[in-house]
C-alpha cells in the first residue's frame, strides 16, 4: 500500500469519527464525489468541514495547517468548507475551528512560524500553539 492509500485510508476514517462526533441521529449527511475533492470532506446539515488527523500535534503541543503540497494550494488554501476539524489522535479530542477564524488568524500573522512537513517534507503549513484554539477544543465520543 502506498503513502497516498495509508493517508486516504486514514483520511476516511477520521472523516467517519467527524461525522460520529457532530452529526445527529437526525442529520443529513453527504460526502463528496469520489477521487480527490480539495474543497471539503464532509457536509452535515447543510454546513461542510475540512477534517484532518496531526499525529504529532499530541507530542509538540502544536496544531500543522498546510496551505501547500507539492507547489499547489491544500489544505486551507483550497478548502470551501465552514469548519476545519483538527484531530489530535492518540488525545481523544479534536478542535472544531471555523474556517473564517482560522483564515483570520493566518492574516493576522498569529501562527508561530511556517513549517515544512507531510510526506518527504511536501507540504508547507503554518504551526500555531494549540492554546491559540482552546475555546474551540472538545473530547471525541470514542478514543481515536
Amino acid at each position: 500500500m502506498t503513502n497516498f492509500h495509508k493517508d486516504l485510508a486514514v483520511g476516511n476514517l477520521y472523516e467517519r469519527i467527524c461525522v460520529e462526533n457532530i452529526a445527529h441521529e437526525t442529520s443529513k449527511v453527504v460526502w463528496p464525489p469520489s477521487g480527490v475533492h480539495k474543497e471539503w470532506d464532509v457536509m452535515i446539515d447543510e454546513e461542510t468541514y475540512e477534517v484532518k488527523a496531526d499525529g504529532k500535534a499530541k507530542y509538540t503541543g502544536n496544531l500543522f495547517i498546510e496551505y501547500m503540497c507539492r507547489g499547489q494550494p491544500s489544505g486551507i488554501d483550497a478548502t470551501t468548507a465552514d469548519y476545519w476539524v483538527h484531530f489530535i489522535p492518540g488525545k481523544s479530542l479534536y478542535y472544531l475551528i471555523p474556517t473564517g477564524v482560522l483564515r483570520e488568524k493566518i492574516s493576522r500573522q498569529e501562527y508561530a512560524r511556517k513549517l515544512f512537513g507531510g510526506d518527504h517534507n511536501a507540504s508547507d503549513g503554518y504551526i500555531f500553539f494549540s492554546s491559540s484554539f482552546e475555546e474551540y477544543l472538545h473530547p471525541t465520543l470514542n478514543p481515536c
